[in-house]
């Protein structure tokens, strides 16, 4: 379901004189970056082959973030037809830090949006880049918006921050790099599809188009979330109790019929078993967002399997985890648990 939504999108529809206009925007920026390189080929290298570049690559002897900026994603925000706002400091886990812009559409106060901008291949999912720094201004309190763009000019991603999970979760991505390619491959774009559907796609982000998309993009993004929901009751259904969507028993095995409960909870197995499997969840989702090491559960079955102590994983590891650690706070929990090991020195607590 989710797959078909994807399918349908853009969301609002663009004026063929729009996307023209972007076409021919697109091209013109092309021009304009090609001809401030030193060389063709590392152009071409830039463009093609994800390479870095550095001021002794330019003519004007840049630094490649300024250089991107100034021709294409300043341009390109102009363009849109978004205009920035008075400079805004924000507090952050980091300190004190400006977004590269603060853009609103012109003559209006809203959508508003922060907008990081990187040199152009940057991975825009590295810690300290991109996405990351979308995060640490949308964290702070003193946000003025729930909405960042990361970007190198070539991919543009809107993020928005979700308060349940205290982070900026990327909600809609445009890549304009094919487009590129094309015109340095000379490929004609009249009548090419997919070229045709990436400007569309990136013209969701017009000014004019805006607010309406927003609002259009986050209807979908719930029903994509109740659609993940439905799917994920079904798995824990079928993999905890065996049993499949239309209520009927699998055939295989299944968590209750596998488990072997610890001795005190024989005549518990059933209960074990759900209580289990539910904080297994609720370690996955700690580990998604960065609240223990994403690699908790990988790295403590590995410890256990070198480790050949004659007692069940569960005893070993989950037991004191779910009990001696997020069950007590750091400085109550017991020496051995405070000084040793690897989950010992998690600083969270549920108490």
């Amino acid at each position: 379901m989710a797959k078909h939504k994807q399918a349908m999108l853009p969301v609002i529809s663009i004026s063929p004189q729009r996307r023209e206009e972007l076409h021919n925007k697109l091209k013109e920026l092309y021009n304009e970056v090609k001809i401030r390189f030193n060389d063709l080929g590392k152009f071409q290298d830039v463009l093609t082959l994800q390479a870095n570049y550095g001021s002794k690559d330019l003519k004007d002897h840049q630094e490649p973030e300024e250089f991107a900026k100034q021709f294409l994603i300043k341009p390109l925000i102009e363009f849109l037809g978004y205009e920035p706002v008075s400079e805004t400091v924000l507090p952050t886990p980091f300190g004190m830090k400006n977004p590269d812009y603060k853009i609103k559409p012109i003559k209006q106060d809203t959508p508003l949006f922060y907008v990081e901008a990187e040199p152009f291949n940057t991975d825009l999912k590295s810690r300290g880049h991109g996405i990351s720094q979308v995060n640490d201004w949308l964290i702070s309190k003193a946000s003025k918006t729930l909405y960042g763009i990361a970007t190198d000019g070539f991919i543009w991603v809107l993020c928005k921050f979700e308060e349940a999970s205290s982070k900026a979760r990327p909600i809609y991505t445009v890549d304009l790099k094919p487009i590129f390619t094309r015109f340095l491959l000379k490929v004609v774009l009249g009548a090419t599809t997919e070229a045709e559907q990436i400007e569309e796609n990136f013209l969701q982000f017009d000014a004019q188009n805006a607010l309406k998309f927003l609002e259009k993009k986050l209807e979908f993004l719930e029903e994509e979330k109740e659609e993940i929901s439905r799917s994920f009751y079904n798995d824990y259904v079928q993999y905890v109790f065996g049993y499949d969507k239309k209520g009927k028993r699998i055939q295989g095995t299944y968590l209750l019929k596998e488990v072997i409960p610890p001795s005190n909870t024989l005549d518990q197995s059933n209960l074990f078993a759900i209580i289990f499997m539910n904080r297994i969840i609720f370690i996955k989702f700690l580990e998604e967002n960065g609240i223990v090491s994403k690699t908790l559960l990988k790295d403590l079955w590995g410890r256990y399997k070198q480790s050949g102590i004659p007692v069940s994983f569960y005893e070993a590891y989950m037991k004191p985890l779910f009990y001696k650690v997020f069950n007590i706070g750091k400085e109550n929990r017991e020496s051995k648990i405070s000084t040793k090991g690897l989950f010992f020195s998690l600083t969270i607590s549920f108490t």
